[in-house]
């Protein structure tokens, strides 16, 4: 059941599953360069969409033949395997501090690595003692019957994965949902907790070749003997040569549902306040890319950017592209509103069809 649960949470936000397969492949691409060849190539990167959608329509997949107690040892073996593997990455999260947030259970049940990778460990001991007892596992319906239950709600699974893709999410949990107030989600709360975060640093000497780790908090620089201890060696840069730096969030302090929500004009200058403390109607207009954008979507934004500046209301786009591709594509659409340039995944954020009104 936790399965069928899981797999449906992330089939509501495909897109965003995808985001965080990505954020795995980059930081796989810079920990292991031999393999980033892999990890950074195109076809990989560009599908990752299409992979969310078939992990989280086989989890879903999995979890209804077990209940339904049929095809016992190819539904055992894929999930023992399945669950490996999540308890790996989400492992190798809670080791390195690589990635923050796993998206087990997407927006609707963040997570962060440890929680994730205990989480994992129980549905591993669980899953093995499924494995073992395989056996004994009893289909309770006809044959025909459960093939067709099986069908009907993997299939439901996929359905909502392809409407989502195509559409956007049935249910909305992420900070730019439709009646959240961005600047307010931009806040931290009174008194927030900061980070507490594990410094690594490796020095060698250039002489003797030495080799000295030094690994802190950031809470304890405060303290001078610490802090001493590390200038001891960042400041000696005649003798001793910084090899490698790398830090942790053991911690992990008070957020802002929004952190990263920052717009820049056709110069370049952040005007992302002076939007947001605009009292009047605004329509923005989101495209985190323009290559995977609906062409036939700007004709109608057109349409409706026209009918709005008749009524005084101002209407701005906010893509994730540079100055240059944005010009040529306002020149090709016909564009008559101001592009403002953003991140790119904040976009993505905001809007998983592309384009998106807000």
């Amino acid at each position: 059941a936790l399965f069928i649960f899981s797999g449906l949470v992330k089939a509501n936000d495909p897109v965003g599953f995808g985001i965080k397969l990505e954020e795995y492949y980059d930081v796989f691409a810079e920990r292991w360069g031999w393999a980033s060849f892999l990890f950074k190539a195109d076809w990989l990167i560009e599908s990752v969409n299409q992979q969310a959608a078939f992990l989280t329509s086989l989890e879903v997949a999995l979890g209804i033949l077990l209940i339904l107690g049929i095809w016992k040892n190819l539904t055992t073996w894929l999930l023992l395997l399945l669950i490996l593997f999540f308890t790996w990455l989400t492992g190798y999260s809670a080791v390195t501090g690589s990635v923050t947030d796993c998206g087990c259970f997407g927006d609707f049940i963040p997570l962060t690595p440890i929680q994730s990778f205990y989480k994992d460990l129980v549905l591993l001991a669980l899953i093995l003692i499924i494995f073992v007892l395989r056996k004994n596992i009893k289909p309770f319906l006809p044959q025909g019957a459960s093939v067709i239950i099986a069908t009907l709600v993997t299939g439901f699974a996929v359905w909502v994965n392809m409407h989502v893709l195509k559409h956007d999410v049935f249910l909305d949990w992420r900070p730019y949902a439709v009646g959240d107030n961005i600047t307010t989600n931009m806040q931290l709360p009174p008194n927030p907790k900061k980070d507490v975060v594990e410094l690594n640093y490796t020095y060698s000497n250039k002489k003797t070749g030495e080799k000295v780790k030094l690994k802190f908090l950031n809470t304890e620089l405060e303290d001078k003997t610490k802090l001493a201890e590390l200038t001891k060696y960042s400041g000696d840069k005649e003798n001793w040569n910084l090899d490698t730096s790398f830090t942790k969030v053991k911690v992990k302090g008070d957020r802002a549902k929004i952190s990263d929500f920052a717009v820049s004009n056709e110069t370049g200058e952040f005007i992302t306040d002076q939007l947001l403390s605009n009292k009047d109607y605004t329509l923005m207009v989101v495209s985190a890319n323009f290559d995977h954008t609906n062409k036939a979507g700007w004709e109608k934004i057109n349409a409706m950017q026209q009918a709005a500046e008749k009524e005084g209301v101002f209407t701005f786009a906010l893509v994730g592209e540079g100055r240059d591709e944005i010009e040529k594509f306002r020149h090709n659409n016909q564009t008559a509103f101001p592009f403002y340039t953003g991140d790119y995944k904040v976009c993505l954020t905001i809007a998983r069809t592309n384009p998106n009104v807000v």
